[in-house]
């Protein structure tokens, strides 16, 4: 079952996406170290380790509880917008919740699947 869609979304591996408000950067797969003055570092908290996480209607390839991602370089003063779904199975019911994050250039965000909204 795919991700509800919100009117943008990520081309595959590329992560490259348009959005009603401003075009979303791509999202790196790639494991975050730190956060650099134009990018922003998504730390990710899921319930369990198999959880499937959808970046922007894009399933990533990661696993584990914590997760980071760090986007490309972004426009200075802007807000750009994701859309994280996190789907796991528990007491084999399949579960999904959807977050919005809003990241800025140089900060690091935490969405939290962890905890209700």
């Amino acid at each position: 079952m795919d991700p509800p869609r919100f009117g943008y979304g990520l081309h595959a591996l590329g992560y490259r996406s348009a959005s009603p408000r401003l075009a979303s950067p791509s999202v790196s797969v790639q494991p975050a170290t730190s956060v650099s003055a134009t990018c922003c570092r998504v730390d990710v908290r899921l319930p369990h380790p198999e959880a499937e996480l959808w970046v922007n209607q894009t399933r990533t390839l990661s696993s584990g509880v914590e997760r980071a991602f760090e986007t490309p370089e972004l426009v200075e003063g802007k807000e750009f917008r994701y859309e994280l779904v996190a789907r796991w199975q528990q007491n084999g019911q399949a579960l999904s919740e959807t977050r919005g994050v809003v990241v800025v250039g140089g900060k690091a965000v935490v969405v939290d699947f962890t905890t209700t909204k």
